[in-house]
């Protein structure tokens, strides 16, 4: 009679898993089958030890509730108190509210299964289930307040930037930085291969915004791997009313997979730009370079974002998901929404302070060989090749700084002979230009004798960067 049991229940899990509903979103691992009363009971040999657990984590070792939970227990104790006051989480006469937090803080930090849960909890998959939903749903809430830029955000400057001088003031009006990361999705089963990423897995393409305190300020979640960025991005601005634009004379930091425009800053093509490179090849030889290095060291707070997110959560770590993807794209929600919590508590984290030390390396050797070469509070960003973009110490800076200056005059050149109102170009400026270079002076600042040639060369550049019309970056010759 047992045997007979169990081989129905078996029956039923195998048809539970077949006939899954159209978008994928059974759970067939989980236990959301009926389970008979006998086997609901058989979780529950020791009642109480649920709750004696969480006791431990909260009250005694401060290191195993954040190995466990994947946060100090302070953060622990005022994420449940906001969960409750806030957005309506309620305990129950039989799991208390901190029991049902811990599950689910578990699950999602220690890429458990339910089975594993009831098992550590001792309570049926039934009620593990139901306090799984419950906790998600108002931690669903909570995202909808915190994956969003909060009231005066890009009003002020972060003081994470305002107090590196490396960036500052050079990138004052830039609010964040944008990018798209990919995170391993069971796709739908009638349209998996839109799923498959540039390595066949299937992933799904999460476009994120983040400030410089490493929070995400918006999500876009569910995409098909395959996507490109730039199609996600432009889906996000015209389509999502959530979508933050940056305000006028603001921009977010992009990568080179996504178009220039008003509004997001990319790095000049064709050239070095990852911090790696400029670690292997020496440091910057040219204006744009230095332009690029800077871009990229700057832009890393989005990369450290994407890294501490992800190694806090390990449930984002399984190469192939258990859940469905409506379930799978709330989950992933979740953690982010925690992530910022945590980040909001100004309490120390581990992970954090791991991945913000890592910084974007300029504070060791490549610092000091770009400080040889340049100057960091006098380098001009747009890449003009304008002569304050340099200091200069030794006779190949000067080499440098003459090609810059060449580079310059060329462009100036050709611009001009474009014009039917000029008659001419006066070739004296061009040497102008490399002799300010070479003596560490602003091309503006000599007597050139033919102001048209300056002219050209801002309109080339102004054609050439395309960054911000009106900003520091479109007028950096008149500010120079």
């Amino acid at each position: 009679m047992e045997l007979r049991t169990s081989m129905e229940l078996l029956l039923l899990i195998l048809e539970r898993w077949i006939l899954e509903d159209e978008d994928g979103d059974y759970d067939d691992e989980l236990g959301l089958f009926d389970v008979p009363i006998a086997e609901r009971l058989s979780h529950r040999t020791d009642r109480g030890a649920g709750w004696r657990h969480v006791q431990q984590l909260m009250y005694e070792s401060d290191q195993q509730c954040y190995d466990i939970l994947r946060m100090n227990q302070r953060t622990f104790e005022a994420l449940c108190k906001m969960l409750a006051e806030r957005y309506g989480l309620k305990e129950t006469h039989h799991v208390y509210l901190e029991e049902s937090v811990a599950m689910f803080l578990e699950t999602v930090g220690q890429d458990k299964t339910k089975r594993d849960i009831a098992a550590r909890y001792q309570r049926s998959l039934v009620t593990v289930q139901r306090k799984l939903d419950d906790v998600l749903s108002a931690i669903l809430k909570f995202a909808e307040d915190t994956l969003r830029p909060q009231e005066g955000e890009f009003g002020r400057v972060s003081p994470v930037l305002r107090n590196d001088d490396r960036y500052w003031p050079h990138f004052r009006d830039c609010v964040g930085a944008l990018d798209g990361t990919h995170v391993p999705v069971r796709p739908p089963s009638q349209n998996a291969e839109a799923y498959k990423g540039r390595k066949q897995d299937p992933t799904m393409n999460v476009l994120a915004i983040c400030n410089f305190d490493m929070k995400f300020i918006y999500a876009y979640l569910g995409v098909p791997g395959r996507a490109h960025d730039t199609k996600v991005l432009t889906h996000c601005a015209r389509n999502e009313a959530s979508f933050p634009h940056p305000p006028p004379g603001k921009y977010y930091l992009v990568d080179s997979g996504y178009p220039t425009r008003t509004g997001y800053l990319g790095p000049h093509r064709s050239m070095r730009y990852h911090l790696g490179q400029f670690a292997r090849g020496g440091p910057p030889v040219s204006a744009r370079e230095l332009f690029n290095r800077k871009h990229s060291g700057l832009r890393s707070v989005i990369e450290r974002t994407f890294g501490v997110w992800k190694a806090k959560w390990r449930i984002l770590d399984r190469k192939h998901p258990k859940y469905g993807l409506v379930k799978w794209i709330k989950l992933v929600t979740a953690t982010m929404a925690l992530h910022n919590f945590i980040r909001d508590s100004h309490r120390e984290d581990h992970d954090f302070v791991q991945w913000q030390s890592d910084d974007d390396g300029e504070g060791e050797g490549e610092a000091e060989g770009a400080d040889d070469l340049i100057t960091k509070s006098t380098f001009c960003v747009c890449g003009c090749g304008c002569g304050n973009v340099l200091r200069l110490r030794n006779e190949q800076q000067v080499a440098y700084a003459a090609a810059a200056a060449a580079e310059s005059a060329a462009a100036a050149e050709s611009a001009a002979a474009k014009r039917t109102t000029t008659k001419g170009i006066d070739a004296a400026a061009a040497a102008d230009s490399a002799a300010a270079a070479a003596a560490g002076t602003c091309v503006n600042e000599t007597n050139s004798p033919n102001k048209e040639v300056q002219k050209e060369i801002q309109l080339t550049w102004e054609a050439k960067c395309q960054h911000l019309p009106g900003s520091r970056f479109h007028i950096a010759l008149k500010r120079c």
